[in-house]
């Protein structure tokens, strides 16, 4: 490939911007050169130039970001971005990552692009996460459901508080419809009391939030 030619498309690819209506360019993403985010591959094209590769990847309701194996002309559309999946961020020098810059889904709003947990999309997102319905895989199987998300935290209950019928000395009791295993917990109460939560085949333990 020829060595200017090379240099003009990586400069180009590397400062993608958008047109406000005073025709400024404002940068929204740069790329990365020698990274690329491992494991998240979806599509791979072959003898496409980088430029050809951003299209692509509009083209895709489910990109999310793209690596560009340099001088093989290598385009790999990734279903995750490096926030996302920041342990999956690697270091290689053939290569360099990018972001989708413009019309990306957020990760979880639609089902065809569902998270592992709550954790995954508040990553991915950052602020821009707000509390409400989002799709993600249930554990231990590939069925892909609607669950509440608040923070990094995955609602049982949903939107509306459970009753759970505990008052003075006697004991409450409520089902828990997700399936899997659980690994956290937290009960979230409107009182000051305290709150004694008997796990079957688990140790007594406490938890106590007001709100």
């Amino acid at each position: 490939m020829n060595s200017k030619f090379w240099l003009t498309t990586m400069f180009l690819m590397s400062r993608i911007g958008v047109l406000n209506a005073n025709s400024r360019c404002h940068v929204t993403e740069s790329s990365i050169n020698g990274m690329y985010l491992k494991g998240h591959v979806f599509k791979k094209y072959c003898d496409l130039l980088p430029r050809e590769c951003y299209f692509r990847c509009e083209e895709e309701v489910t990109c999310q970001s793209y690596n560009i194996i340099i001088g093989q002309n290598i385009c790999e559309l990734n279903n995750r971005t490096k926030e996302a999946r920041p342990e999956d961020f690697m270091p290689d020098e053939r290569r360099f990552y990018m972001k989708r810059s413009s019309n990306r889904v957020p990760l979880g709003s639609i089902k065809e692009l569902p998270a592992k947990t709550c954790g995954e999309i508040e990553a991915s997102e950052g602020n821009q996460i707000a509390d409400g319905k989002y799709w993600i895989y249930s554990e231990e199987s590939s069925e892909v459901i609607e669950a509440y998300c608040k923070e990094s935290w995955q609602k049982i209950n949903g939107e509306e508080p459970v009753c759970f019928g505990a008052k003075d000395n006697q004991y409450g009791s409520f089902n828990m419809t997700k399936s899997g295993r659980v690994k956290t917990m937290k009960l979230i109460h409107r009182c000051a009391a305290a709150i004694i939560f008997h796990p079957t085949g688990a140790a007594p333990t406490q938890d106590m939030e007001k709100i």
